[in-house]
């Protein structure tokens, strides 16, 4: 069974709540902007795979390289051998140097074809569950005070109890934000704090030594303080809390390193910032041997992002599970959804592949198509 063609979709939307907020953003800045890809085989069978890199200050990716990369990959994976998501992968690398954002989408589509092909679901192909569900995390902006906590409370009644803050907007206003809703925070419950680079490490340090008082006995994390690796490292060895790298973990050897030095706790994985189910598979193998969490998601997307999380984090053993990322409702809607949002867990479904059905007529027609 060889890939006869490779077809190309765009489609934008907007979050209907809990968008990525640290400023306000301009309308446009709110849309995203998605590619999926289509794979088809000579046998009758197709994988659906999706990108959707955010905007281009935040990684070195956007919609319009993505499709470049794609354009570049299409056309010399077009008959190749179908089945084998790896050996795909192996002929992109030797076609195309980086990338990610490009890799990822292909290669949630491979793995999809596959389970089609074999008719399993995907977690299958990925090792197996290993768990009964992940509970998803959500995000409270830098409102004040009163509103965070009653977004924390409207959170709370939809079943969530992982939830992410952020901080970077200076100390003392970080501080009182902080300290009013970690205050709130219950047993059982969850909190990242996320500076998303914004932070120096004097900076961070500061913040969190303003707070710890407060995390004696509760479940508190820092995220992503500063932006490079060495820096986030000298945090972490200066504060009393675990640490979660996020941006700086960009492939294998990155986090073999932060495993080896101790630099980390908890790694979080989008898909196509590290390049798609084959490398996030990778790096769940790592995180497991170095005793590290894991944290699954993708920069953006809707239900084929959320249907290749739900899977992905569906074979993470029980206590290597840090959270995941269901996305918000959004005002577009894709297809039939193969990840399944439950009083604040995500689990897969068990139909074949991702379990994902597009909605082609509301795809439109595409923008290339790749064939033979």
């Amino acid at each position: 069974m060889k890939i006869s063609k490779i077809a190309l979709y765009s489609y934008k939307f907007q979050y209907r709540a809990g968008d990525y907020t640290f400023r306000p953003k301009p309308v446009e800045d709110r849309v995203n902007d998605s590619t999926v890809v289509v794979l088809e085989t000579d046998a009758g069978l197709f994988g659906v795979g999706e990108t959707c890199p955010l905007r281009p200050t935040y990684l070195p990716s956007t919609p319009e390289s993505a499709r470049a990369g794609l354009s570049i990959l299409a056309k010399a994976l077009v008959g190749v051998d179908a089945v084998g998501p790896r050996a795909i992968y192996r002929a992109m690398d030797d076609t195309l140097n980086g990338f990610p954002e490009a890799k990822s989408a292909i290669d949630v589509a491979a793995w999809d074809l596959l389970g089609k092909a074999a008719n399993l679901p995907c977690y299958a192909l990925f090792g197996g569950k290993q768990n009964d569900g992940v509970p998803v995390f959500e995000t409270i902006g830098p409102e004040e005070p009163e509103e965070m906590v009653a977004n924390l409370e409207a959170m709370r009644r939809r079943g969530t109890k992982v939830f992410q803050l952020s901080m970077g907007r200076g100390f003392e206003e970080d501080v009182h934000r902080l300290r009013s809703l970690i205050k709130c925070i219950a047993p059982g419950e969850r909190v990242t704090i996320d500076a998303n680079r914004r932070c120096t490490g004097e900076q961070a340090i500061r913040v969190v030594n303003g707070i710890l008082d407060l995390t004696h006995g509760k479940d508190i994390w820092i995220e992503q303080p500063c932006k490079t690796y060495a820096e986030s490292r000298y945090v972490r060895s200066r504060i009393g809390l675990p640490m979660l790298l996020d941006e700086v973990i960009n492939d294998s050897e990155d986090l073999l390193s932060a495993v080896y030095e101790r630099s980390l706790d908890g790694v979080v994985t989008k898909l196509s910032h590290v390049g798609g189910p084959s490398r996030v598979l990778d790096l769940i193998a790592i995180a497991a041997s170095g005793g590290v969490k894991v944290r699954i998601e993708d920069t953006s997307g809707s239900a084929i992002a959320r249907a290749a999380s739900a899977h992905l984090a569906s074979v993470i053993p029980r206590d290597g599970i840090f959270a995941t990322y269901a996305f918000p409702e959004s005002d577009f809607k894709l297809g039939v959804e193969g990840g399944i949002l439950s009083d604040g867990i995500l689990r897969p479904t068990g139909r074949a592949g991702l379990g994902v059905e597009l909605d082609m007529t509301a795809l439109g027609e595409p923008l290339a198509v790749y064939s033979a």
